[in-house]
């Protein structure tokens, strides 16, 4: 069965998921004049500042992140690769939607962002050569002079590229990004972006005959929805009194922490029980006598031995699991502000080391709703004497 699926809204839906909650518009099948017809293009535009935030620099690639202009214009291409028409098409949508539907003096910049790496014939014949950024092309072809080109293949692998690198035609690329995403974002994804990326994952691995005759930016969305269980921090501020599950995942992630150690803890606590047996049976067996000092002695060794190496290994394992625990949600507010307002883990981690894990809880919710790093240490300090004071 011949399957039809609409990266271009795929692409477009991943970035309204994404982008809009940082203040930047994202359209896509948009008119290039005052009339249609409809261009397959995504448009990204500021709405609110004059250059991009740190969280929307955050979420652009390289190429885009340092473009001046307030207006993006991607023609975006998955299926086919860079070739000429798709240069013309970019000129001139380039040219239309600057004459049809923005308002004077508005800088705008147009980007080819091409899944596929494009041959080098063809980057010669259009005069594009690499330029400081891995994956980033610019043009000495007189009319191509302002428009990049984006090879998803190529972007370097950082932060900032991985959820463009989503969308690359080669599934190494296509992992490297899903592993950044896990060690810098997976605490901070809202919901629906969550959703999102694991329909999108689900689609690369489906079978064919498995897949329906088309299919659409909510389709996937809705098979991501299927992935929901996950930890409490890929939820946002605002969305954890709506979401019942969420406390009952919160609860069964400490659960969790807490049954390693105690599993670790019966585990050294066997382990030392049949130690200190041994060594206190062989100790009372050469004070009684070999034969009855053995067996008496091993027995009563074992017992004492087992009783409290299990005592102390129960007792360890409580402390390893909630140290476990509070390090996850250290490292959860860490890495929000960090994301948010700038910086290294290690610059929030110090101030947060210590606190318990109720503290820890409220300070992540926090840390979403506050709009400065002095707002935050003001409400860290609140809640920590709050806590103090019950």
């Amino acid at each position: 069965m011949a399957v039809k699926i609409l990266w271009h809204q795929l692409f477009a839906r991943l970035l309204y998921e994404l982008l809009t909650p940082l203040g930047l518009s994202v359209q896509t099948e948009v008119p290039i004049g005052s009339e249609p017809p409809l261009i397959d293009v995504v448009i990204i535009q500021r709405l609110e500042t004059a250059t991009w935030t740190a969280q929307q620099l955050a979420c652009l690639p390289d190429g885009i992140r340092q473009s001046p202009a307030s207006v993006i214009l991607i023609e975006f291409k998955y299926t086919q690769s860079l070739d000429e028409i798709t240069a013309r098409k970019a000129i001139g949508y380039d040219i239309f939607y600057r004459q049809g539907q923005l308002p004077a003096n508005t800088l705008m910049q147009s980007f080819i962002v091409c899944s596929k790496t494009p041959q080098a014939e063809t980057l010669q014949q259009l005069g594009y050569a690499r330029s400081e950024w891995g994956g980033v092309y610019l043009s000495n072809n007189l009319f191509l002079t302002s428009i990049p080109l984006l090879v998803l293949n190529e972007l370097d692998n950082q932060p900032h590229n991985a959820f463009f690198k989503l969308f690359a035609s080669r599934q190494q690329v296509k992992f490297q990004a899903v592993t950044v995403l896990k060690e810098w974002w997976e605490e901070t994804l809202p919901t629906r972006l969550y959703w999102f990326l694991h329909g999108l994952l689900g689609l690369w691995f489906t079978k064919g005959a498995e897949l329906m005759k088309v299919i659409t930016a909510d389709m996937v969305m809705e098979q991501g929805k299927a992935f929901q269980a996950t930890l409490i921090s890929w939820f946002v501020h605002g969305e954890i009194d709506s979401w019942p599950e969420v406390r009952e995942l919160r609860e069964r992630w400490m659960n969790e922490s807490l049954k390693q150690g105690l599993e670790k803890g019966r585990e050294k606590g066997l382990e030392e029980g049949l130690e200190k047996g041994l060594e206190q049976g062989l100790e009372k067996g050469r004070e009684k006598g070999l034969e009855e000092g053995l067996e008496k002695g091993l027995e009563k060794g074992l017992e004492e031995g087992l009783e409290k190496g299990l005592e102390k290994g129960l007792e360890k394992g409580l402390e390893e699991g909630l140290g476990k625990g509070q390090a996850a949600m250290v490292k959860a507010v860490a890495r929000t502000l960090a994301i948010r307002f700038g910086g290294e883990l290690d610059d929030f981690s110090p101030k947060l080391q210590g606190l318990s894990l109720s503290i820890l809880d409220r300070l992540s919710e926090i840390a979403f709703s506050v709009n400065s790093l002095a707002e935050f240490e003001q409400r860290r300090l609140e809640v920590i004497k709050s806590d103090s004071a019950q």
